[in-house]
């Protein structure tokens, strides 16, 4: 199982991913320390007005930018790659659907 976060912060966005192992979570004792690794990446460029956080096929979360119009995926492996939308877009949902195809809505 996969949680992840965003935190704002003057410049940049931090995504932090946690990863977790769904059935050991399951069976551990309530008592036990959480487990997982917390990554935080930080994603170049002026504050992007992240809005939406969405896992998507091959393990990656794609992320949309309202203010930079433009779409963020961040592999498993922390490589982002940027997706530029048409100036004053302004991408906001973002979902997959069981094919694996892209919705956004703008």
């Amino acid at each position: 199982m996969k949680t992840f976060r965003y935190v704002k912060h003057e410049t940049f966005v931090k995504i932090a991913l946690t990863s977790m192992l769904f059935m050991t979570a399951i069976s551990a004792p309530a008592e036990s320390e959480p487990f997982g690794k917390v990554v935080e990446y930080d994603i170049p460029g002026k504050m992007g007005s992240t809005h939406e956080i969405s896992s998507g096929p091959g393990n990656s979360l794609w992320i949309t930018q309202q203010k930079n119009s433009r779409l963020v995926k961040l592999s498993s492996e922390g490589k982002m790659e940027f997706y530029p939308l048409p100036a004053g877009s302004g991408p906001h949902g973002l979902k997959f659907d069981r094919l694996g195809r892209m919705w956004v809505t703008l």
